[in-house]
């Protein structure tokens, strides 16, 4: 039998909804999903299942942090709830990208300030951001806010914005949580998971930085639908690569130009979760996510970041295919198969000569070299690799021979 329910009988009731609405403010915003419960059950059930299909919850563990990871659609109410669950005590600092759509900057600013004062800002997408001028104007901003360690650090946009915002956090007042959505497929894929931030210097990229993983990553789909084709191939790269590195089906999956969905990006994620718990600060295992980046950030610096970030991976990764099966490190099957697999996605194996020979003054500089030897990562095969150590001037030959027209 069930209790007769009683209008004056609802103690909860006494204090007033608004008050009792107040006190669970923080709790209600700290949800992924919200649905509507109205009518009968199996139709609430229904539209559980569907707000919930193709959502996928991952965690990526950075030393002592643990990051939750949610990939999937419609999580702007994700957001939100990442930052209410962290109960800051000061306002939020926005790093907003200007290269994501307004509507969506503004539906997240909205949904984060129903939790918390926010400090929205809103800076250059691209590498052209990744500087000490801008990490400082955007702390001065921050400060002058009243932001600080009881803050969160919410970062809005591509690879650099999110490296931008990572390198605030982690400054800002000796550190503050950090809350990442990357709105890029290479973001979500790459920059967004392992706890790196880093700006550039006139060196080459990445040469200054920190570790500063977020407590929570949501990576949203829908925020990819603006993404002109080039955007979305660079971020294809990334895809292709953790397949070479760990898993042969996603490989051929994206390789052969199936649609690029939550259950490929989570995947992606995955991989680069499980590597980067078992060497977090790039001691050993983790270097073999650097695949491609050698010639890559050395591509990328030579040409004044006018080469996308996966376009010069990719010339990276099939110039290192190349080298290895000249090594005798692969076999032919396993190279020409992954040579194809970048081609059909429409991303470049060769560089242009004279950009190579300028790209080859940067190899020295990169942070995966140290006493004139290169922690080169090598090709066994497919979903199989090696860090090789060379010496810089094996590099240099060998890039040179294999990363342009032959």
């Amino acid at each position: 039998t069930r209790v007769e329910a009683s209008a004056e009988d609802r103690p909860l009731l006494a204090q007033g909804m608004d008050a009792l609405l107040a006190q669970r403010r923080r709790v209600y915003a700290a949800v992924d999903k919200r649905v509507d419960a109205e009518g009968r059950v199996d139709e609430v059930a229904d539209r559980v299942r569907a707000e919930t299909a193709g959502v996928y919850r991952l965690e990526a563990r950075v030393g002592d942090t643990t990051s939750r990871i949610l990939v999937g659609r419609g999580l702007t109410a994700a957001v939100a709830g990442a930052v209410a669950h962290l109960e800051p005590e000061r306002p939020a600092l926005l790093v907003l990208d200007q290269g994501v759509p307004e509507g969506i900057r503004s539906a997240l600013t909205l949904a984060v300030a129903d939790v918390v004062g926010v400090v929205p800002v809103t800076v250059p997408g691209g590498e052209q951001v990744k500087t000490w001028a801008s990490a400082g104007q955007l702390l001065e901003t921050a400060l002058a806010a009243g932001c600080g360690r009881q803050s969160v650090v919410l970062a809005v946009g591509g690879g650099a914005t999110c490296d931008l915002g990572g390198l605030v956090a982690h400054l800002l007042g000796r550190g503050a949580p950090l809350v990442l959505v990357p709105t890029t497929l290479l973001a979500q894929v790459d920059a967004s998971v392992g706890g790196k931030c880093a700006l550039n210097m006139p060196a080459g990229r990445n040469l200054v930085g920190a570790f500063h993983p977020a407590t929570d990553v949501v990576a949203d789909l829908d925020a990819l639908a603006s993404l002109d084709e080039a955007e979305h191939r660079s971020g294809l790269a990334e895809l292709l690569k953790m397949g070479i590195i760990g898993d042969a089906e996603l490989f051929a999956r994206v390789a052969g130009g199936a649609p690029v969905g939550p259950a490929e990006i989570a995947r992606a994620v995955q991989l680069k979760a499980e590597v980067v718990a078992e060497d977090p600060f790039e001691r050993g295992r983790r270097r073999v996510l650097n695949l491609g980046h050698t010639l890559g950030h050395a591509l990328e610096t030579a040409s004044g970041h006018a080469l996308r970030h996966g376009e010069a991976v990719a010339i990276g990764i099939a110039a290192v295919a190349r080298l290895s099966l000249a090594r005798g490190w692969a076999e032919p099957a396993d190279v020409e198969h992954i040579l194809r697999g970048l081609t059909a996605v429409g991303l470049p194996t060769t560089a242009e000569p004279g950009l190579l020979t300028k790209a080859l003054d940067h190899v020295g500089a990169d942070k995966k070299s140290a006493a004139g030897q290169v922690a080169l990562v090598a090709i066994q095969s497919l979903a199989s690799v090696v860090v090789q150590t060379l010496s810089l001037d094996e590099v240099r030959a060998g890039l040179l021979r294999y990363g342009g027209d032959r």
